[in-house]
């Protein structure tokens, strides 16, 4: 059986700081920059990003980011907020080929004693990151981390043959969950395509125009008490826009956090069931998804049930299409949210049944598609996860 050193993930990696980036210089065109907002659970999410102009962003050549340069937040908050938690750590996509690297992150690279690969399954091992998060400092969303913390780690390391295979493995199944994704977003771009050609491209000037009241129904929701402990805990599922945060799928599988009867019985919206179309209707606008489940909804959320005269897949792809028009009506002063009651009165150009009925018809393969894409994903994701650290503690061999 090969032997494994301890080793400082210090003789491991080399750094690079992300560079202070001002709003100021944010422009429509040019190059991506990756903000600590922008990162995913495992990568980023570009269509959020910010850019700067290119001639700019030719004096910060030192943070470019390349595909597979490996990413940790030095600041943001504590493991309760996914999208910006301290010490995450991320894997820059192909897409992001080029883009630099924000502020309160750290660009590593792999040395000659291991492989980038391994380097970053390595740091993504459940006992690096509670190290991380145990020695960071602060409080709310301005906990840090150091260089030194990111340095001072040590591990047991496999001989290079050995890191290959270990990283060939998890790989394998990443590669598998990412080509997933890509046919999913294929699969929504074409259901988004259709939509648009169909009822905006060929809209006809007889289509009644109704609220979106008139068609479906809405629903709000709120939080238990915190401080009651016989509200939390149970085996109800309970959501946040949180739960949305960084969710590359169209469905939300599960939630952080879940709510006993009691719990339920403050909601008055209650159960709402599997299938309801979620949409955050504040601190963002704008994140969708279909629950997996039956849940029950804080207030964060427009939940949507098509108990009228609209298929969720409609109204799914009318709010993708309109989402600045929902946007604008929405208000505040601490941050943007949109009421159920502004939404009701939201209103569209109705097209008649029979053509709703058609196109139903078109792209109730492709959700379905999508669906069973994104239960592949959550098995291939849980089967990495569960290898990860067996992998990484030798619980599993590979010699």
């Amino acid at each position: 059986m090969s032997e494994w050193k301890v080793t400082s993930s210090r003789d491991l990696l080399m750094h690079k700081k992300g560079f202070a980036f001002k709003s100021s210089d944010y422009s429509k065109e040019g190059v991506y920059i990756v903000r600590v907002s922008d990162t995913t659970d495992h990568s980023v999410n570009i269509s959020d990003c910010k850019r700067i102009p290119f001639n700019l962003a030719e004096n910060h050549k030192d943070v470019e980011l390349l595909h597979g340069d490996i990413v940790i937040m030095t600041v943001g908050s504590w493991p309760s907020n996914p999208k910006s938690v301290v010490g995450k750590v991320i894997k820059i996509p192909e897409v992001a080929t080029g883009s630099l690297l924000n502020q309160n992150a750290v660009r590593l690279r792999a040395t000659d004693k291991t492989t980038q690969d391994f380097l970053y399954y390595r740091l993504k091992s459940p006992d690096y990151s509670n190290y991380l998060i145990s020695n960071a400092q602060g409080s709310a969303n301005q906990a840090s981390i150091t260089l030194n913390d990111i340095y001072s780690f040590e591990l047991k390391l496999p001989p290079l043959l050995e890191q290959k295979a270990i990283a060939e493995v998890l790989s394998s199944l990443d590669d598998k969950i990412d080509l997933l994704h890509r046919q999913n977003q294929t699969l929504e771009s074409l259901a988004q395509t259709l939509f648009r050609h169909t009822f905006i491209d060929n809209a006809q000037d007889d289509w009644e125009e109704k609220t979106l009241d008139e068609i479906l129904s809405v629903k709000g929701g709120t939080t238990p008490s915190t401080k009651n402990t016989s509200y939390w805990g149970g085996n109800i599922h309970w959501t946040t826009p949180r739960d949305l945060t960084g969710n590359p799928n169209m469905f939300l599988f599960d939630t952080a956090r879940k709510i006993t009867q009691e719990g339920l019985n403050q909601i008055s919206s209650g159960l709402l069931p599997a299938g309801t179309l979620l949409l955050s209707s504040r601190a963002p606008v704008g994140y969708l998804a279909f629950s997996i489940n039956p849940i029950a909804i804080n207030q964060g959320y427009i939940a949507i049930i098509d108990d009228k005269e609209v298929t969720k897949n409609f109204i799914y792809l009318w709010i993708k299409e309109n989402l600045d028009y929902i946007k604008s009506h929405s208000n505040g002063s601490t941050f943007q949210e949109i009421s159920k009651s502004a939404f009701k009165q939201l209103s569209l150009i109705f097209p008649p049944k029979e053509l709703r009925d058609e196109f139903e018809d078109q792209v109730e393969g492709l959700f379905k598609k999508i669906l069973s894409n994104s239960q592949q994903i959550q098995t291939l994701s849980t089967l990495r996860d569960t290898l990860l650290p067996k992998l990484m503690n030798r619980k599993i061999n590979l010699d």
